[in-house]
């Protein structure tokens, strides 16, 4: 339970933590070549492996499926959430008319 409130806390501060990852990282790897959106990809893989590592060192064994689950609500609950209460809000609109 632990690791998926840390993926879920990583998930949702991806794109805080971006910016500052993207200063740090991008003229160390000048050589290689990152879109913009790759390093938000970059950084959310970062932030999982470091939510894996504390649950590999807290001793707590919990699946891939839910350290990404939790990583993909954390990042894509917040816009999800404002998404269905625009469609319910617009079904309701239309279901007045």
């Amino acid at each position: 339970m632990l690791t998926f409130l840390l993926a879920l806390i990583s998930g949702y501060s991806t794109n805080y933590i971006e910016p500052a990852l993207m200063a740090f990282l991008k003229p160390r790897l000048e050589p290689m070549y990152f879109d913009a959106v790759e390093y938000k990809t970059l950084t959310f893989i970062i932030l999982l492996l470091a939510v894996a590592v504390c649950g590999f060192l807290a001793n707590e064994t919990t699946p891939a499926f839910l350290v990404i689950l939790g990583g993909g609500l954390g990042l894509y609950g917040v816009r999800g959430v404002k998404s269905l209460k625009r469609f319910f809000y617009e079904r309701d609109k239309h279901n007045d008319e």
